[in-house]
C-alpha cells in the first residue's frame, strides 16, 4: 500500500487523504511525476563557513537565496495556492524523490567542473553551497599569485588573524611570486617582498611543491632568503623567468636550498659579474655553500631569447654538469633564439652528463649548422622520445635552400641516436610567409637535393628505429592576413606537406608519419 502525503497551501492535512490513498497505482505515479515537472528548486546559499570565505585578501558578497527554476514551472498570482510537495514512501522500495539540485547531481561531477573554473569565478562557487565550499576553496588555494606588495601584505595580515586562511595555506601546492595577470613587471608593484616570502611562509606552507618566481629575484638578495628557503621541505619544481643574478654562486645558493629539487626552470637568466678566467676557476671551491649537494634533478627546462642569456646558460650548464645534478636527469628542454653555435657546447655536456638516465630530449633552436649535428645522442641510449624544432624560408635557392639545411641537421641529429627504445619522434617546422604565394616556388628541385635526401633515408632505416611507433611532423604557417588569402595558404601548406613526406618517405612508406597542421 501507497502512502502520499500533499500540503497544499499552509494546510498540512486533508480529508481527502483517504481517497487519495485509494487511487490506482498507475494513476499515482503519474501524478508523482506531473507533480516533479512543476516543483520549484531551490539552492540556498546560505552558508554559515562560506559566508567568510576569502580569496588571497579579497572579499567576497554574502550569501544570498537563488532560485533555480525548472521547464514546467509557471508565474503564479498572488493569491494562488503552492503546491509543496513533501514526501512520499512506497511499498515496492522507491527511493524519495530529491528536491534539492545539489542532490540530484553526484557531487563528484560538481567537483570535477570546479576544478576547471576560472580563478575569478571561484570565490562565487564557494558561496553556492556547504557542498561546494571545500572543492571550491581548495582550488583557490591550490595555487597562489603574489604580484604586487599590496597583496602579499594583506595575506600576511590573514595569515596573521584568520585560522581559516592558515588551514588552507597548508594546502598550497603551487607560489607565483611576481607575475601581474596585466603584465606588469616587478618593478611597478611597489616594494620588494621577496626577500621575507620564505621567512613569513615557509612553515605555513608546508605541502608547497612548486615555486615560481618572476622578475622580482635580485642580485642583491638578503642574506637570510637562501637560508629561510630551506623550510620549503617539499618543493620539488623551482621555476625562475627573467631574472637577473650577480653570478653562479648566487644561482647554487637558491639550487642547494631546495634540497627535494626534481624539476629546474631556467627562463631567460642573466649574470651580472663577467666571467672569471680559467684560472679563477678555484675560487668556486672557496664558496661556503658549495658543499655536497645530493640534489638529482629529473627535468629540466632551459630559455634564452638572445646572446646574452645563451651566453649565461653556458656558464650555468657547466656548473650543473661539474656539480652532478643532472646526471639523473630525464627529460631535458631547451629553447633558443640567437646564435645556437653558442648553446650547442652547453647543451652536448648536459647530454653527455645525464647519459643513460635521459629519456626525452626537446630542443626547439634556428637553423644555423650545416654538415654537422648540433648536439650528440651518442650517450643516452635509454632515450624514448624526441622533439626538435625547424623555422626556415623554403623560398631561397635550391642549391642553397633550407630545405637542404634541414635534411642536412636532422641526417646529424638522427645519426647519433644510440637508442633501441626510441618510440616517439615529433619535428616542429615554422615556415615563415612572406610573399604571395607562387606556384613556380612549390616545384623544389629535388633533384639536387637527392644526395642529402638519400643520405637522410639511410639513417632513417637504421635498427635504432625500429621500435618507432609514431612520427609526429607539426607544420606551422606564419603569415600576413592582409597579404595572404586563406585559400593561398591553404594551397601553401599543402604544397610543404608534400615536400615534407617526401623528406621522411622512409618513415611515411612504414605508415608511421602523421603531419598535422596547426
Amino acid at each position: 500500500m501507497q502512502h502520499i502525503v500533499l500540503s497544499v497551501g499552509r494546510s498540512t492535512s486533508s480529508p481527502e487523504t483517504s481517497e487519495i490513498a485509494a487511487v490506482p497505482r498507475s494513476l499515482l505515479r503519474a501524478l508523482r511525476a506531473r507533480l516533479s515537472a512543476l516543483l520549484c528548486i531551490k539552492t540556498t546559499a546560505r552558508d554559515k563557513d562560506a559566508d567568510e570565505a576569502t580569496s588571497n585578501g579579497r572579499g567576497v558578497a554574502r550569501g544570498e537565496d537563488h532560485t533555480v527554476r525548472g521547464e514546467g514551472d509557471v508565474a503564479r498570482d498572488e493569491g494562488e495556492s503552492e503546491i509543496e510537495y513533501e514526501s512520499y514512501a512506497t511499498d515496492d522500495g522507491l527511493e524519495p524523490l530529491a528536491t534539492d539540485i545539489s542532490d540530484r547531481i553526484p557531487i563528484e561531477i560538481y567537483e570535477k567542473i570546479i576544478e576547471h573554473m576560472d580563478r575569478s569565478t571561484l570565490p562565487n562557487a564557494s558561496l553556492v553551497s556547504r557542498a561546494w565550499y571545500p572543492r571550491a576553496t581548495f582550488q583557490l588555494y591550490h595555487t597562489i599569485v603574489i604580484a604586487r606588495r599590496a597583496r602579499y601584505d594583506l595575506l600576511v595580515e590573514q595569515l596573521r588573524t584568520s585560522s581559516r586562511v592558515q588551514r588552507w595555506l597548508q594546502s598550497t601546492h603551487k607560489v607565483v611570486l611576481g607575475y601581474d595577470t596585466r603584465g606588469q613587471p616587478w618593478f611597478r608593484a611597489g616594494i620588494p617582498f621577496l626577500d621575507a616570502f620564505p621567512l613569513v611562509f615557509g612553515h605555513a606552507c608546508p605541502s608547497l611543491q612548486v615555486l615560481d618566481i618572476r622578475w622580482i629575484l635580485r642580485p642583491n638578495m638578503h642574506p637570510t632568503f637562501h637560508r629561510a628557503l630551506r623550510q620549503f621541505q617539499h618543493i620539488t619544481a623551482l621555476r625562475l623567468h627573467h631574472i637577473e643574478l650577480s653570478n653562479i654562486a648566487q644561482l647554487r645558493r637558491i639550487v642547494h636550498a631546495v634540497m627535494s629539487l626534481e624539476e629546474l626552470v631556467l627562463d631567460n637568466l642573466s649574470l651580472s659579474q663577467p666571467q672569471l678566467p680559467d684560472s679563477a676557476g678555484a675560487r668556486f671551491q672557496d664558496d661556503p655553500f658549495r658543499g655536497p649537494c645530493n640534489i638529482r634533478l629529473k627535468r629540466l627546462r632551459v630559455e634564452a631569447n638572445d646572446n646574452r642569456h645563451i651566453k649565461a646558460f653556458g656558464r650555468i650548464a657547466y656548473w650543473l654538469a661539474c656539480s652532478g645534478i643532472c646526471s639523473s636527469l630525464i627529460e631535458l628542454v631547451t629553447f633558443f633564439d640567437g646564435e645556437t653555435v653558442l648553446a650547442t657546447e652547453p647543451v652536448n655536456r648536459l647530454l653527455e652528463v645525464s647519459a643513460q638516465s635521459l629519456t626525452s630530449f626537446h630542443c626547439q633552436s634556428h637553423l644555423e649548422l650545416r654538415d654537422r649535428s648540433p648536439w650528440t645522442l651518442v650517450h643516452n641510449t635509454a632515450l624514448r622520445q624526441l622533439t626538435l624544432g625547424l623555422n626556415f624560408n623554403p623560398y631561397g635557392p635550391t642549391e642553397d635552400s633550407d630545405w637542404a639545411c634541414a635534411a642536412s641537421e636532422l641526417r646529424g641529429a638522427f645519426s647519433t641516436v644510440r637508442s633501441y627504445q626510441l618510440e616517439h619522434i615529433a619535428v616542429h617546422f615554422k615556415f615563415q610567409l612572406f610573399d604571395p604565394p607562387n606556384e613556380d616556388n612549390f616545384g623544389q628541385d629535388w633533384k639536387q637535393l637527392d644526395s642529402e635526401l638519400r643520405s637522410l633515408h639511410d639513417v632513417m632505416v637504421r635498427p635504432y628505429f625500429e621500435a618507432l611507433r609514431d612520427v609526429k611532423v607539426e607544420m606551422e604557417v606564419v603569415y600576413n592576413p592582409d597579404r595572404h588569402s586563406k585559400k593561398s595558404v591553404d594551397d601553401f601548406a599543402s604544397a610543404m606537406a608534400s615536400s615534407l613526406r617526401r623528406l621522411f618517405m622512409p618513415w611515411h612508406d612504414r605508415g608511421i608519419l602523421a603531419i598535422i597542421t596547426t
